[in-house]
């Protein structure tokens, strides 16, 4: 179709088709920008209809039960010294981390999709699971160590055989909060004081 760009509306398709439709617009006129600096995804669309891409927001708010993001206005002046306007959608963080979970979580080995941007959320993937992996210390650890707390406790208790009081050195931590990652990481439940 000629001038796709200055489309109004999003064409009327079935339900569970929508997800690789976005995912095809944010691939061809989007963006996926993991800044770990930060630990921040940031997840954009643009294009020349800002009917279009309220129609974009709407879609994806009601698709992944998050707040609205905000249509804004870019102008810019070209080379050839022409007014160009254009509009962008943008999500980040958490947000965007859960509309990427919704474009690239259970793709089929038919479904397409952009490599390049598909490894951007394999990476913020990594990131979030492990900022959602704990408190500020068991992310410490896990970074130091390089692999995720179940794993370390798994090698220690189960394949070492330590227990908590031996296990705490090891990893700089009170005997208390290799007791409370045990039972969190299911490898350990607490038995209860008589």
């Amino acid at each position: 179709m000629p001038k796709k760009n200055l489309r109004k509306v999003l064409p009327e398709i079935s339900k569970h088709l929508m997800r690789h439709i976005v995912r095809g617009y944010l691939e061809g006129d989007g963006w996926v920008v993991l800044r770990t600096g930060r630990n921040e995804l940031d997840i954009g669309f643009t294009g020349a209809s800002k009917e279009f891409l309220e129609d974009l927001n709407d879609i994806i708010s009601r698709e992944n039960n998050i707040t609205p993001g905000k249509v804004r206005e870019k102008n810019k002046i070209t080379p050839r010294g022409i007014k160009s306007v254009t509009y962008l959608l943008e999500y980040y963080s958490s947000r965007a981390y859960k509309i990427s979970q919704w474009l690239y979580d259970n793709l089929s080995e038919t479904d397409l999709y952009l490599n390049r941007k598909y490894m951007k959320y394999l990476d913020a993937k990594k990131l979030y699971q492990f900022l959602q992996s704990g408190h500020k210390k068991v992310r410490e650890v896990q970074k130091r160590e390089g692999r995720s707390i179940k794993e370390i406790l798994d090698e220690l208790h189960l394949e070492k055989n330590l227990n908590a009081v031996q296990i705490a050195p090891i990893l700089g931590v009170h005997k208390s909060s290799i007791y409370r990652w045990l039972a969190e990481s299911g490898i350990r439940y607490p038995t209860k004081r008589a």
